[in-house]
């Protein structure tokens, strides 16, 4: 059950960043951006229309992979309305950043090798997969400044601890990022450039 949390915030993290990264590069590949410049539709609403379909679908997959824990695995760890609402924010949150890096990278392979070098040490320097207290005094420093530390660590006090209160800093961290990363994706990406 313990690390059910670093799971769920390792896998939403990677869904969102390197799964819209090369998905929108991909379609700029294939023309379908600059097709969709030439419509009605506003470049705001496209990213995010973009944001919330790659939230759904990692809020979809989230479940599934929790549903084959209980069935499978045994976990007993079950999300109420509070982890629900942090699973959503987290995926807005990495959603929205894969969508600022497609904002400003054009090649399909360059999207997954920058998507893959931000989300693995974000992955692996969190402490998502082992204690914290097993890590070096300074990377234990350093994993505090990764919003994955603070998802999963938020979820594991609420899932896991069953203390949503101690989730709050966790919480504003991630809601904090989405909308600045947000706000940062509407603004870098250029329908001109697509």
């Amino acid at each position: 059950d313990y690390y059910l949390p670093g799971y769920i915030a390792s896998f939403i993290m990677t869904n969102g960043i390197v799964g819209i990264t090369t998905t929108i590069t991909e379609f700029r590949r294939n023309g379908i951006v600059k097709r969709l410049s030439a419509t009605p539709l506003k470049k705001r609403d496209w990213i995010l229309g973009c944001i919330l379909q790659q939230t759904f679908l990692g809020f979809t997959l989230t479940v599934i992979m929790v549903g084959v824990g209980w069935v499978i695995f045994g976990v007993r760890a079950i999300p109420d309305i509070y982890a629900i609402c942090l699973i959503i924010t987290g995926c807005v949150t990495f959603s929205s950043i894969g969508m600022t890096i497609s904002g400003f990278v054009k090649d399909v392979e360059a999207a997954a090798g920058i998507g893959n070098a931000i989300a693995y040490p974000l992955m692996f320097l969190s402490g998502a997969f082992w204690p914290l207290d097993l890590m070096p005094a300074y990377l234990q420093s350093v994993a505090k400044f990764s919003p994955v530390y603070h998802f999963h660590d938020a979820l594991r006090e609420i899932m896991i601890y069953q203390h949503p209160e101690n989730a709050i800093t966790g919480f504003a961290v991630l809601a904090l990022l989405a909308v600045v990363f947000t706000c940062a994706a509407i603004k870098l990406t250029k329908w001109k450039d697509l």
